[in-house]
């Protein structure tokens, strides 16, 4: 069964530090099949505070996205994102 990881952007507090995250991660959601559903696109808050982006990645399950996340490749990136930007990320098994 698919599952989701859905990442919040609260805030950016440093640009370049994101733009090495996206470089860095980017390539390892290859390495897991992982499908980006939604890349910060168009959106609209309608409850709850305000937000700077919205990421959605697919995964075959949820084990995979575990992997991709725990993976040492990612993990050496989202250390660029925890500098660049405050986020909430959820993982969620879809229906």
């Amino acid at each position: 069964m698919s599952a989701y990881v859905v990442v919040l952007v609260e805030s950016i507090k440093d640009p370049a530090a994101l733009k090495e995250y996206r470089r860095i991660g980017g390539p390892t959601l290859q390495q897991f099949n992982a499908k980006p559903r939604v890349l910060n696109g168009p959106f609209e808050v309608l409850e709850g505070k305000p937000l700077q982006g919205v990421v959605v990645l697919e995964f075959d399950t949820m084990e995979q996205a575990k992997a991709w996340y725990n993976s040492p490749a990612y993990q050496e990136a989202v250390q660029h994102r925890f500098k660049a930007a405050t986020c909430q990320a959820v993982l969620v098994q879809g229906v």
